[in-house]
């Protein structure tokens, strides 16, 4: 899956361009946006750590970092784990772990301020610095590289469209279906056909 690839799934959950560029440049500074990534500092083979955890022989509770996002709490990593099972797919698997961010920022009431910027926000620093400080959390806030990342990301998309005719996996109908029902997608929706960006 491509960085713009990823950019187009988050505007079309509804982000602003500058609240997906935000989660991109965080995504960037965690994991060099690569969905296996199981914590540099870890000291085994990503391809390794990622059959290991598919095949049932590795416990994925483990306080690794994990992912795009480089998650880490037990409690989020069993959640992703079960999301990924649920669809029957691996646990580096790229467009799962986009839409686990999207439901996360969903159904998570911790994450509510963090939705609400992202979705509304076009500010690309608040957008950056508020999934760094609530939504990663990281022990070290750089924030300088990771809206360089940002930046970086919004000059090559920020001024593009969500394209029209992106071909959605039908592992992930069933979740796209459920998401397009909410209050959240209709309110974003309204507002991108406010800003005169509706695909026509």
């Amino acid at each position: 899956m491509t960085n713009k690839q990823i950019y187009d799934r988050l505007r079309a959950a509804g982000m602003t361009a500058e609240g997906a560029c935000g989660m991109l440049g965080n995504m960037a500074a965690e994991s060099g946006m690569r969905p296996d990534n199981a914590q540099d500092s870890y000291g085994i083979p990503d391809e390794v750590y990622v059959a290991q955890v598919d095949a049932g022989t590795r416990d994925f509770i483990d306080s690794v970092g994990f992912g795009l996002c480089q998650w880490t709490l037990d409690p989020r990593k069993a959640n992703l784990l079960e999301f990924a099972h649920s669809l029957e797919t691996s646990i580096a698997d790229a467009e799962m772990q986009v839409m686990f961010v999207i439901r996360e920022l969903r159904d998570e009431p911790e994450y509510a301020e963090v939705r609400k910027t992202l979705y509304t926000s076009h500010d690309l620093r608040a957008c950056t610095k508020i999934v760094m400080d609530i939504y990663e959390n990281p022990a070290v806030k750089n924030l300088g590289p990771r809206l360089d990342y940002a930046q970086m990301a919004f000059d090559d998309f920020g001024k593009s469209r969500p394209p029209s005719g992106s071909a959605v996996p039908a592992d992930f109908l069933p979740l796209l279906a459920e998401y397009l029902q909410t209050a959240e997608f209709q309110e974003g929706f309204a507002r991108y056909l406010e800003r005169g960006e509706s695909h026509g």
